[in-house]
């Protein structure tokens, strides 16, 4: 995709240098096109590829999520569990993300003459005023590691940090398109927190840490009918894809 947006720049930036030489030589217009016909075929197949790898992706994640969901059978962890939790699911290449300040802006306003000391600078005379207004929060990688899905929490651990979320303690979830950032809300801990990691390599945190969160507070039976809903949908999305 970035290689086709480059290569578009550089046809454009040739037709604006070579401009007069193609009014002279109108046949030169034919390799014009054909560059533009390349790059555009280029994009194309670059696109469909990565929709492709995305759709076998997300297959991937239905049917693991339907093997998991089927007995939410306990998988082995080294985990001190408490009585009555088991661990779902576990994955790496997770990030761990918090909301982190950017600093502070300063607006001024004055009130006064302007008088012109060099030909540069200019002083004001007569006062000023000014507000320090905090930037707002953006959200921040500060480590990656493991995240660990049990029916009453989420783990993980990471080589600089280490987190929980509890369940019973939980304030606010969230997730976006495809489970890919999951942001987790608890009551023992002031800052959002945030789960983010691709299809490539698991299921999305989002969409494990929705089932998790629906096994603790309604039961096997729906969360297994959530995730069956989420397994039809992306099949039923994928053959709708392969059949255009």
């Amino acid at each position: 995709m970035f290689a086709a947006i480059i290569g578009f720049i550089f046809i454009l930036f040739l037709i604006s240098s070579a401009g007069s030489w193609l009014e002279q030589h109108p046949e030169g217009w034919f390799l014009v096109i054909l560059c533009v016909g390349l790059i555009a075929g280029l994009w194309y197949f670059m696109r469909k590829n990565k929709i492709e790898n995305n759709m076998a992706y997300m297959l991937r994640i239905a049917d693991e999520l339907e093997t998991i969901t089927e007995k939410f059978a306990p998988i082995d962890t080294y985990l001190s569990l408490r009585k009555g939790e088991k661990a779902i699911y576990e994955r790496g290449s997770v990030e761990l993300r918090e909301y982190k300040g950017t600093g502070s802006s300063i607006k001024s306003a004055n009130a006064g003459v302007i008088v012109r000391a060099t030909n540069n600078i200019g002083v004001t005379v007569g006062g000023s005023n000014g507000a320090i207004t905090p930037n707002p929060e953006e959200q921040t990688t500060i480590d990656v590691g493991t995240a660990i899905f049990t029916n009453q929490r989420i783990l993980f651990a990471g080589p600089n940090h280490a987190r929980e979320w509890e369940f019973d303690k939980l304030i606010n979830f969230s997730t976006g398109d495809n489970g890919f950032v999951a942001d987790i809300a608890v009551s023992n801990r002031t800052r959002v927190s945030a789960l983010a990691a691709d299809s490539a390599n698991g299921i999305t945190p989002g969409i494990m840490a929705s089932i998790c969160i629906e096994l603790f507070q309604d039961g096997e039976d729906a969360a297994r009918s959530s995730a069956q809903e989420l397994i039809n949908d992306i099949r039923g999305k994928a053959a709708e894809y392969q059949g255009k």
